[in-house]
């Protein structure tokens, strides 16, 4: 009995050694009585009216989001300076009684150069500024846009949905064949895997890097199946589920925690993460969702504008708030309309900008709009004028181009 209980013992040393100090430490807090109480007050919080108690919160990351964008601007319009040795403040601090700074109805944000006496980098934006301060305030407009890790989320949504409904058989079997090549030569896996990449793109979804990253490394990763691709979107669907049911984001790892108890997952991630034989098997559930989820919602939105003040502490950012809050006053033009042209003509001559929408799977038509407008001059009356292309953009199923013209009104 005593080798026994030794062998045992020997046996629970592996155990012991897969949990993390941070588990430990969360295990004794949660087994406070003072945090529960804590975590229960604060837990209302998710379901609590919003009421003025939060304006000064929401204010604070208005602020510090719209800061970051500028920030971000700043940068754009003069990569030849180091935006990083401005501060973004959102406090200006004591100052002398003034009925206009000193306004409820005016909020502030400030950039500071760090360097004593100035380096510069104020002098030279406001003089690039001047030459064309349209484009610095599209500029602000582009950092506020979903970043690619925002649309790798959808796309990979809508990559899981196609492949395992069956709506689109082609990609299903380029699939297959990717699956096959891994266990032949690097070159052949190659082939399929671009071959696969270049009909997604044909069907207009998104394939940038961190969407073919993703694709590799989470969805197709060795050992993969139509069985594993079943459980992914079905995981997929009850994490956006519960977020609708609760109204919250639920971050990957609680959803990955929640889920670790469920034995049915242990046929479908035995294949890609081996046998949990001898080992915690909710820990074994939890480390391999991990490695299959890819991250979503706030964590990925507060890392587009992550900006620091060694001065004092800036909340995270939220470009939800702004963006919201930005006018829309671009007219759209759909390039399958027969009229296309002439709406977008019209649409120039009068207010100096257009912007032509294609659906993503048809991009060679927003692509040979472009061109029609930029190489035919426009009669503004007045002047033959040619229109420049002023941004593009990606949206759940269409891609956009920002056209204006240079001469226009700003």
């Amino acid at each position: 009995d005593g080798e026994a209980g030794s062998h045992d013992a020997g046996q629970d040393e592996p155990l012991v050694e897969l949990h993390q100090q941070l588990y430990y430490d969360l295990s004794q807090l949660l087994d406070n009585d003072l945090v529960i109480t804590v975590l229960r007050r604060h837990a209302t919080t998710l379901w609590q009216y919003r009421d003025a108690s939060w304006d000064e919160w929401l204010s604070r990351r208005f602020r510090t989001t719209l800061g970051a964008a500028i920030l971000d601007a700043v940068q754009q319009l003069c990569p030849d300076l180091d935006a990083g040795d401005l501060t973004l403040d959102i406090d200006p601090g004591p100052r002398i009684p003034d009925p206009i700074t000193n306004s409820d109805q005016l909020a502030e944000v400030w950039l500071t150069e760090r360097t004593v006496g100035g380096g510069g980098i104020i002098e030279n934006f406001l003089a690039r500024y001047g030459e064309d301060p349209r484009r610095f305030f599209d500029l602000i407009e582009a950092a506020l846009r979903p970043s690619d890790f925002e649309l790798a989320d959808e796309q990979l949504t809508l990559f899981l949905s196609c492949i395992v409904t069956d709506s689109d058989p082609a990609v299903r079997s380029a699939v297959e064949v990717v699956r096959q090549a891994m266990n032949a030569r690097h070159d052949d896996f190659s082939a399929a895997f671009k071959s696969l990449i270049r009909l997604l793109s044909g069907r207009g979804l998104f394939v940038c890097h961190s969407v073919v990253a993703a694709i590799a490394t989470r969805i197709l990763k060795p050992g993969s199946s139509h069985q594993t691709d079943r459980m992914l979107n079905q995981l997929i669907r009850d994490w956006h589920s519960a977020e609708e049911q609760l109204g919250i984001e639920i971050d990957s790892r609680v959803f990955a925690s929640g889920r670790a108890s469920d034995s049915s997952l242990d046929a479908a991630l035995g294949a890609l993460e081996g046998d949990a034989l001898e080992t915690d098997r909710r820990q074994w559930r939890f480390s391999a969702l991990m490695s299959i989820l890819w991250p979503r919602g706030n964590v990925i939105r507060s890392r587009r504008l992550a900006t620091w003040n060694p001065f004092a502490r800036l909340p995270a950012t939220e470009y939800g708030l702004v963006r919201n809050c930005l006018p829309r006053d671009v007219e759209v033009v759909d390039v399958a309309a027969p009229d296309w042209r002439e709406g977008a003509d019209r649409l120039l001559v009068r207010d100096g900008t257009v912007e032509l929408r294609a659906p993503a799977s048809d991009t060679r038509a927003l692509r040979s709009a472009m061109l029609a407008l930029i190489t035919t001059p426009i009669d503004s009356g007045l002047m033959l004028l040619h229109p420049r292309v002023r941004g593009m953009g990606r949206s759940t199923g269409f891609v956009s181009a920002t056209l204006d013209l240079a001469e226009a009104a700003q």
